[in-house]
């Protein structure tokens, strides 16, 4: 081998070794896991489609993964985000031969929304009426932030379509309730603008069929985490599905809040995973979904 071709290689060889050290070390966790949903999306979609609900324009938008004749489980994202973002957890259940059935919820992502201020009762009405389009009638549910509230409010309202119930950093009352108070702050001060959300703002604009209602999404999801929901604990304490509550060591829903919550609810559990905060589900999926998926497969 020629002395040009040795250093050739050894350049290309510390090119490769520096960018999987910046993949590693400097790409954030939250943007390898979309990343990962983005190159697998393509080939493992099944079947996709919207369900129109009220007010008239509001549109729906549902996506199907895994396994079409496995045990059905509903994927519900946080708040200002998208099916994408719950992408670890529909690659991980499809994987184990779950139906996945993935839901943007109203004025995300890919679905409309014409009400004035969207409350999680709306939102728990239309993930019933997305399975029932998609002739399911009962399911696991797996909800993130606002995704567990929506996942609380259906076992409440539709408490015969919920097999068992996976909530990432739910709450059953609005902030400053349980939780931490400077990210509250931080939030309920914060304008569309705000750099902070510029990653998600970008997102959305790609994906929504109405891009420039980033501002007026934005303002009702304030209105609606700072209004609801509204359940008592002993409301929780007529839940029958098993709940996990599944959240981060420092989760924007603190620890006393959320073992109050499993305390209400007849036989849940709560777990903690170390080092962890609220974006769990997103940060760190090899973490959170081996503990989602033994619970799911508890008869």
């Amino acid at each position: 081998m020629k002395k040009w071709q040795k250093v050739l290689g050894l350049i290309l060889l510390s090119l490769a070794a520096l960018a999987m050290a910046v993949w590693i070390f400097v790409v954030p966790r939250e943007l390898k896991t979309l990343m990962s949903f983005a190159r697998w999306h393509d080939a493992h979609l099944r079947a996709s489609g919207y369900v129109d609900r009220t007010p008239a324009g509001t549109r729906v938008y549902w996506e199907e993964f895994g396994n079409p004749n496995g045990p059905p489980v509903v994927v519900l994202h946080a708040g200002l985000c998208s099916i994408a973002f719950m992408g670890g957890q529909i690659q991980a259940l499809a994987k184990a031969s779950y139906r996945v059935l993935a839901i943007d919820s109203r004025g995300h992502g890919k679905s409309t929304n014409t009400a004035p201020v969207p409350t999680y009762e709306m939102l728990a009405d239309d993930v019933g009426a997305v399975m029932e389009s998609r002739q399911i009638s009962k399911a696991d549910i797996v909800g993130w932030s606002d995704g567990g509230n929506v996942g609380l409010g259906l076992a409440l309202q539709h408490p015969d379509r919920v097999r068992r119930l996976v909530a990432f950093g739910a709450n059953h009352t609005p902030p400053p309730d349980g939780v931490d108070p400077k990210q509250t702050g931080e939030f309920r001060e914060a304008k569309p603008d705000a750099p902070m959300f510029a990653p998600v703002r970008y997102l959305y604009e790609q994906e929504s069929p109405t891009p420039a209602e980033w501002p007026n999404l934005f303002a009702r999801e304030q209105a609606m985490v700072f209004a609801g929901p509204n359940w008592s604990l002993e409301q929780l304490g007529r839940i029958r599905a098993p709940v996990l509550l599944l959240n981060g060591e420092h989760d924007l829903v603190l620890r006393p809040y959320a073992t109050a919550m499993k305390n209400a609810i007849p036989g849940a559990r709560l777990e903690i995973v170390k080092g962890e905060a609220h974006e769990l589900p997103l940060a760190n999926p090899a973490a959170a979904n081996p503990i989602m998926l033994a619970f799911l497969r508890q008869p």
